[in-house]
């Protein structure tokens, strides 16, 4: 059989499959086409990819040359990357010793640069070492340790990766990393059992720079010759292979203790679309720290509910910034599949001391009217937060139902965060067209379209989208558009009809 007849079969094959048992079965190819490296000095077969790492998820990612059609529609847009771990880390970092960490940049669908953006990639970063103890039970950064990195020495026996950075982070490719030393300045070793640690990896945002990504937070567990610190993986929480979130700091000039004090998000890529932090959610968050930076008291005895939290990151930040700057905040519920809870709940568990009592984590799902009850049982919602959940068209007709039942005519107001991605034309004018028969619709910058406002708007004014972002997304931002192709819709419920959307039946 020639290689052109191969290929043509492979192709009908990947067709027929869905998106994961494509990436898996690319993952094998790759593997097992890999050429056999020998080493001369030792006589050993070196194989360029260990075997576990097949089933790592942020490995072997497709590429355009593989299957052009499917993966070009997955780069459209994608101007803001994330720095991620390719392979588990060593989660224990010994004082006083030297350890390396590899990165990858890759977009938010997990998939690497490509072309000539991989070739002229270059990312200097900078890392900071955060830490939460029992006297703070804030995240701020360590004042007991300090730690210093260098670019990753180049090893004699590795002949596999011999490529030599020039600075610590990435240059030419979109994988890098760096070595880094944790000393301890304060001479002191209280609490190291019971202080939680994080490695901060931050773009410097020079005139190197040729790409825009966001910060990496690495849970690790610190070491010396006779205490180990606390350990991430015995603390009851789920354990993923590839361990990681982001770090946010909150504005210092804003917060009581005028100091930095961070928010943390843990995120699970294995866990598919709910594990993960998307481009939407950070634009919806900056819009509402921005109007919380204007009017720090505007959501006080409101109640938002953030639609498909995902990791929750949208209510989480809202409630820090709020708690920061010495006020309550909303009464915030926090919903998603039952599956996906479990991540919300850890996540508000890192930062539970930073956030109060009045966060509530639901289910919800879309279509299902028990659900949708129970949510606006104890109080009518103000304000619905619904980011990047346009992406399944059979599920439209559930999700305008639940925004409907949600919502109170004169009362609530849906922000939705919307970035096109894989959805057809006609796909999308077909969920606008459907929703705008319950809602009136308009770009929240948009005041000429604007419908009346609601109680809240008459109150403290419309949700405006100010350019440049200032808070958490543009601070990472240098080159890419300022919200990465992100569009936020204001939806405002019509008075009652008699053919409100109907729920499905469960």
């Amino acid at each position: 059989m020639n290689m052109k007849k191969r290929l043509t079969l492979r192709k009908r094959k990947l067709k027929g499959m869905n998106h994961s048992d494509r990436l898996l079965t690319r993952r094998m190819v790759v593997f097992f086409s890999q050429p056999v490296v020998i080493d001369t000095r030792n006589q050993q077969k070196l194989l360029a990819d260990q075997p576990w790492e097949i089933y790592c998820p942020l490995k072997n990612r497709t590429s355009l040359n593989e299957d052009e059609g499917y993966s070009r529609p997955l780069y459209q847009h994608s101007t803001f990357y994330r720095i991620v771990l390719p392979c588990p880390h060593q989660a224990t970092a010994e004082i006083e010793k030297w350890h390396r960490i590899r990165l990858e940049l890759v977009n938010e669908f997990g998939l690497s640069l490509f072309g000539a953006q991989a070739t002229e990639c270059a990312l200097e970063l900078r890392c900071e070492l955060l830490s939460q103890n029992i006297d703070s039970k804030n995240w701020q950064h360590d004042t007991e340790h300090s730690i210093h990195i260098r670019p990753i020495q180049a090893d004699r026996w590795d002949i596999l990766n011999n490529q030599t950075i020039k600075w610590p982070g990435f240059f030419g490719g979109g994988h890098g990393g760096f070595e880094y030393i944790i000393r301890n300045v304060s001479g002191k070793q209280r609490h190291l059992t019971k202080t939680k640690y994080v490695l901060h990896c931050i773009p410097t945002n020079n005139t190197k720079q040729t790409v825009d990504a966001l910060s990496l937070a690495v849970p690790i567990s610190l070491s010396n010759n006779s205490l180990t610190g606390y350990n991430w993986q015995e603390s009851g929480h789920e354990y993923s292979k590839v361990d990681m979130g982001r770090a946010f700091m909150l504005d210092p000039r804003l917060t009581r203790a005028k100091k930095d004090i961070f928010c943390m998000i843990r995120e699970v890529w294995d866990a598919g679309t709910p594990g993960k932090l998307w481009d939407s959610a950070l634009v919806i968050a900056d819009l509402i720290a921005n109007r919380l930076k204007q009017q720090p008291r505007c959501l006080e005895k409101c109640h938002v509910v953030d639609l498909s939290a995902g990791t929750g990151c949208v209510g989480l930040l809202i409630k820090a910034m709020c708690r920061s700057m010495g006020n309550r905040g909303p009464k915030m519920t926090l919903t998603d599949l039952p599956e996906a809870l479990g991540l919300i709940r850890r996540n508000y568990r890192l930062n539970q001391s930073g956030i109060d009592d009045q966060v509530q984590i639901e289910q919800l799902r879309w279509g299902v009217e028990a659900d949708a009850r129970r949510v606006t049982a104890k109080a009518q919602v103000d304000i619905v937060l619904a980011s990047d959940v346009l992406y399944v068209p059979h599920a439209f007709e559930s999700l305008i139902a639940t925004l409907y039942h949600l919502s109170t005519s004169h009362r609530t107001v849906v922000y939705l965060a919307y970035k096109r991605r894989e959805l057809r034309d006609c796909d999308e004018a077909r969920f606008f067209n459907r929703c705008s028969q319950y809602f009136h619709i308009n770009l929240v910058q948009d005041l000429s379209q604007m419908s009346p406002p609601v109680y809240w708007e008459q109150r403290f004014g419309p949700l405006l989208s100010l350019s440049p972002l200032e808070i958490w997304f543009s601070r990472h931002l240098t080159h890419a558009n300022q919200q990465g192709h992100v569009q936020v819709y204001r939806l405002v419920k019509k008075p009652a009809l008699f053919d409100s959307p109907k729920f499905r039946q469960t």
